[in-house]
C-alpha cells in the first residue's frame, strides 16, 4: 500500500495476530462494494452484494464480537436492505481470550455505537499485537 496513511474511520480487531484492520465503506457511486483492509496484507474481505449505512462516511450496521472469540463481527445490510449479513474471520488464531461482551466497557461501547456514534468499541484493556496476556483482566461473572 505504499506511502499512504491507512484510513481510521471504523476500525475492526479482524486478524489472528491481534492487529487491527480497517473496514473501508460504500460511500461513493464509484466505490459501492465495502472491504476488510490491512496495511500489511491487503484487501482480507470483499463484502459483496452489501452495503453500508451511511454515505458520507460509509459505516457498517456493527463491528461487535458477538460470537465470542475476542475477533469482531462485520455486520452490514445486503445492497438491497433485506437481511442483515454476517462476516466472521476464518482465519486460525493461537490467542485465546473471552469474548469481548464480557468486559463491561466494550459492552457499554457497543451500545454506544448503535445509538450515539457509529465508531469502534474499545475494551478497558489493551488489546494489541504486543499485548500481555497475563495483564488482561479476568472478567467477574457472578
Amino acid at each position: 500500500m505504499g506511502k499512504e496513511t491507512p484510513g481510521t474511520n471504523q476500525s475492526i480487531r479482524w486478524a489472528a495476530d491481534l492487529t487491527t484492520q480497517i473496514v473501508h465503506g460504500a460511500t461513493t457511486t464509484t466505490y459501492q462494494t465495502p472491504e476488510l483492509r490491512d496495511w500489511r496484507r491487503g484487501t482480507l474481505l470483499t463484502a459483496d452484494g452489501t452495503t453500508t449505512n451511511n454515505y458520507t462516511k460509509g459505516n457498517p450496521s456493527l463491528v461487535v464480537d458477538i460470537l465470542g472469540d475476542w475477533r469482531e463481527e462485520l455486520l452490514l445490510p445486503t445492497a438491497d436492505s433485506s437481511s442483515v449479513r454476517i462476516y466472521t474471520s476464518t482465519e486460525l488464531t493461537h490467542h485465546k481470550l473471552y469474548t469481548l461482551m464480557h468486559d463491561p466497557q466494550y459492552r457499554v461501547e457497543v451500545a454506544r455505537q448503535q445509538t450515539t456514534y457509529n465508531q469502534p468499541a474499545y475494551p478497558s484493556f489493551h488489546l494489541a499485537s504486543d499485548t500481555d496476556f497475563s495483564q488482561v483482566p479476568v472478567p467477574r461473572l457472578d
